[in-house]
């Protein structure tokens, strides 16, 4: 295990910000008809089953009336079989579909809790989107993103199975109880992301020479002696990688652009391309 680096997704922070909020936030709830005293629960995801909306939908049903509350589904699923489990549950006239939406970021700062039950996902870049947005997360322990969420600070990890009264509690509950600290500390929160990539990019350099860890993979995924994929992370981040990788490895740029950047590591007279 001491020889493994994970190298986790990233998102563009100067997409994905708090300010967001000041900028979007009115205009968001209003479109979708969030008054500006009820709590709006988020849900950002494609196949609602395994991203556990129907858990969501659940928790809602156990919010004391008196509490103001809706929740915006954003992304593609079965709409009516969720929406009978709604009204099966007397929350219809709590829920939302908005579809997919292109400049998903803007939904973000209309929020104020990203919940994301999924009961299997290998890492949920969605959550780290939301926690770049400053919104505290309710994200499952399987869920990929369930190794960086700080317990308490970052939002809640619950357990699986998935129980709604458990997404209802850390919600309503714990969340109040911890306020101060739930806020995500948005101020320090780019300067946590940026310091967690460039630790990243130091990683992936130093494991690069495990060349023949490496070609198991790319034979296995690849079976040719090309390439690589880092999927997920933004452009200015992936070339701070790259660049430590460059400078750190003695690699040669076989191709160099904003979108798209090839490395050549030579070891043992065998030639591995990062893309």
């Amino acid at each position: 295990p001491h020889t493994i680096e994970i190298i986790y997704n990233g998102v563009n922070i100067s997409i994905f910000t708090p300010k967001n909020r000041t900028t979007y936030r009115d205009t968001v709830r209003a479109t979708y008809g969030i008054a500006p005293d009820e709590v709006l629960l988020l849900f950002v995801g494609s196949g609602f089953k395994r991203k556990g909306l129907k858990y969501v939908i659940e928790a809602l049903s156990l919010i004391n009336k008196s509490q103001k509350t809706k929740l915006l589904v954003v992304g593609k699923g079965t709409i009516r079989e969720h929406q009978r489990l709604a009204r099966k549950n007397g929350v219809l006239d709590k829920l939302i579909f908005a579809g997919v939406c292109k400049h998903i970021q803007e939904i973000y700062a209309g929020g104020d809790i990203f919940v994301f039950p999924s009961e299997y996902d290998a890492f949920g870049t969605a959550c780290l989107e939301a926690m770049a947005s400053g919104l505290p997360v309710i994200a499952s322990k399987s869920s990929g993103v369930s190794e960086i969420i700080a317990q308490g600070q970052d939002g809640f990890v619950i357990h699986h199975p998935i129980d709604a009264r458990e997404i209802y509690e850390c919600a309503f509950h714990k969340r109040k109880k911890g306020a101060d600290g739930l806020r995500c500390k948005t101020k320090g929160r780019n300067v946590f992301l940026r310091s967690k990539y460039r630790k990243n990019a130091s990683g992936l350099s130093k494991r690069i020479e495990y060349s023949s860890l490496m070609q198991i993979a790319f034979n296995t995924y690849i079976k040719n002696d090309i390439c690589w994929l880092i999927n997920g992370i933004s452009p200015d981040v992936l070339k701070e990688m790259f660049d430590a990788i460059h400078e750190n490895r003695n690699c040669e740029v076989v191709r160099s652009g904003y979108y798209k950047r090839i490395l050549r590591y030579t070891h043992d007279r065998e030639s591995f391309y990062i893309k």
